[in-house]
């Protein structure tokens, strides 16, 4: 198995906080809605951002292939 690393610069019309606020406190909702193909829905086990919190991230069946 190789490790592949992807770098890339880009400018966003946004602030950085909201930006962190999209991708991480809001994925919830922003996720399934901004990548419909990928990301089926996205759960909270626990209080979000706390200790012992968990985040699940279902994703679309079709992009998995099976044997």
């Amino acid at each position: 198995m190789a490790i592949e690393v992807y770098n890339d610069n880009v400018e966003l019309k946004v602030s950085a906080k909201r930006v962190w606020k999209a991708a991480f406190e809001d994925a919830h909702s922003v996720l399934p809605k901004a990548s419909p193909n990928v990301v089926e829905r996205v759960e909270y086990e626990g209080a979000s951002f706390e200790v012992g919190s968990a985040r699940t991230i279902h994703f679309v069946k079709s992009m998995f292939f099976y044997s």
